[in-house]
């Protein structure tokens, strides 16, 4: 479709000259610039003696070119918006496109099989976008890379969508080591489903992130720097014995300061000492002690729909964290210190961790 126009478009016949010179040297050899941009074609109208002579673009754009040029100069959504005027590109071609493509990434990541990894630790976490909150899997193999296990929209203290999850992944061939170390957030549905449904094979990691968060919450701004100092202190003990020493003078402290920041540090005490019960040392109890590889997951996911305006429901929010977590899946690198993954595994078999459980 061509445009009638008296004068060529501003935006698109300017010369495109991208910074890079090997996107230059592509382009010539493509075939770009050769031409004279902007012609004089005649009309494709239907009466045969009548010519309107009108400005049409020459050079075959496509929107991976325009799109690399535009992204340095901040000048996308104009450009498009141009180039469908004049080409006959429609927006809502381009947001059907992206809807189907973006519905065909959620369903791979929720439907493809895990049977050709081993997992031995699984990580869950979930984030809020637009009023729905998101609950993702991702687990960690035995030679350390990383794989997005699912994604579940619902809230964090629902024991059903937690069930359907857990369920899910099992169903789609989740093979773990003899004990996997489960690595949640503060939910309590998400520890009692993983218990349910794993038993004794999913030994429980809280993490602290999420702990120290809850316990700093009931506390005044001034007690929280010290409490927040104190809790860490403790968690970053090599020994078992010395952080639950340490640990447990800190719930001392706050039971003389604030009964509820000293429940909320009580629940799932023995949880946030797994990794040192189990004897992890190093960057890998960095990583296993937080559910931040899912936080740097959630971050990319941000980045990739951080100019959406308008959220129409769940399926919308659903289409683009399946879409953004599939970007941000092909950025991940194997765990920090996953040379000492095999150590892990036989911790897990060896320790059965009768004692993970709250303390009175």
């Amino acid at each position: 479709m061509l445009s009638v126009s008296s004068s060529p478009d501003p935006i698109t016949s300017r010369r495109l000259r991208p910074r890079s010179a090997a996107l230059r040297l592509s382009q010539l050899e493509a075939g770009y610039a050769r031409l004279p941009q902007w012609g004089r074609e005649p009309s494709p109208n239907p009466i045969p003696t009548l010519t309107v002579p009108v400005a049409s673009c020459r050079i075959n754009l496509s929107l991976s070119s325009v799109s690399t040029y535009w992204k340095h100069v901040s000048k996308y959504d104009k450009t498009l918006s141009k180039i469908a005027d004049g080409l006959g590109l429609q927006k809502s071609g381009v947001s059907s496109a992206f809807k189907r493509a973006s519905q065909k990434d959620l369903d791979a990541l929720n439907g493809r099989s895990l049977g050709d990894w081993t997992f031995v630790s699984v990580f869950i976490d979930g984030k809020g976008f637009a009023g729905h909150t998101c609950r993702v899997a991702m687990g960690i193999t035995l030679e350390g890379s990383k794989h997005i296990l699912g994604v579940r929209e619902g809230a964090s203290e629902n024991a059903e969508i937690v069930t359907d999850l857990l369920n899910d992944l099992r169903e789609r061939g989740l093979n773990t080591s003899e004990k996997a170390l489960f690595v949640l957030d503060g939910s309590k549905a998400l520890a009692k489903g993983v218990s349910n449904i794993f038993g004794e094979r999913g030994v429980i990691q809280r993490c602290i992130l999420h702990k120290e968060r809850n316990v700093l919450s009931y506390l005044p701004k001034q007690w929280q720097a010290q409490a927040c100092r104190r809790m860490r202190a403790a968690w970053a003990m090599t020994e078992y014995e010395d952080a639950k020493s340490a640990l447990t003078k800190v719930l001392e402290w706050l039971q003389g300061l604030n009964e509820s920041a000293a429940a909320s540090l009580r629940e799932g005490f023995e949880q946030t000492l797994t990794v040192h019960k189990l004897g992890v040392t190093g960057t890998l109890r960095k990583t296993l002690q937080t559910t931040n590889p899912i936080e740097f997951a959630f971050d990319t996911v941000g980045r990739f729909s951080g100019r959406v305006k308008r959220w129409n429901g769940a399926k919308m929010v659903m289409r683009w964290v399946g879409s953004g977590l599939i970007q941000a899946e092909k950025q991940f690198r194997r765990v920090k210190g996953y040379q000492t993954i095999p150590a892990l595994v036989s911790s897990l078999s060896s320790d059965p961790l009768q004692d993970n459980q709250d303390v009175a």
